[in-house]
């Protein structure tokens, strides 16, 4: 029998965000549930990370939570979640969120959120993995980190270009043809 596909959605866990991209959280987690795709995330019910899980158990999908001890008040573990990974730091809930894993999706965010899409490039580009990672920009919310990217790239800072390394779609509905 195969496995369902899983992917891990890095997503923002502020209630403070404008409400288009707590929208594309909502989307993003519809489409995933409708194809049947576990999705894997931080395991709160706050910002758009609530968001996606209150809409993946909405659609009847699964979702697997996988949050560290110490914040499982400040994002308000999510208490209807398939599964709960509960880590002891948050090196070992990205690195369970990876073993979990067989596609990234990161969609805006902030500083946690950054980190979790860079810590799986640089793997990927160490040879770690070879998993798809997909930065969706919404509203260009990344157009200038992407910049920042390109002159990475340009100064030969690295040895694969970000095109290489992940895709880039601007349209949350893009999704369905990398996933398929």
């Amino acid at each position: 029998m195969k496995k369902n596909k899983s992917v891990c959605v890095f997503c923002s866990s502020s209630n403070n965000v404008e409400e288009k991209y707590r929208r594309s959280a909502k989307k993003l987690a519809q489409i995933l549930s409708s194809n049947n795709i576990t999705i894997i995330y931080g395991g709160g019910n706050t910002g758009m990370m609530g968001d996606l899980a209150d809409t993946c158990i909405e659609n009847k999908g699964d979702i697997i939570g996988v949050i560290p001890q110490f914040l499982k008040k400040r994002e308000n573990l999510h208490q209807n979640l398939t599964k709960v990974y509960i880590e002891n730091n948050m090196h070992s809930r990205k690195m369970k969120m990876y073993k979990l894993s067989d596609i990234f999706i990161c969609l805006p965010g902030g500083y946690g959120t950054l980190d979790e899409f860079i810590e799986v490039i640089a793997w990927k580009q160490l040879g770690i993995h070879n998993k798809v990672i997909i930065l969706i920009n919404i509203d260009n919310y990344w157009s200038k980190l992407l910049k920042f990217f390109d002159e990475i790239d340009n100064k030969r800072f690295t040895y694969n270009d970000k095109s290489s390394l992940f895709k880039i779609i601007n349209k949350i509905e893009e999704i369905v043809t990398i996933i398929n």
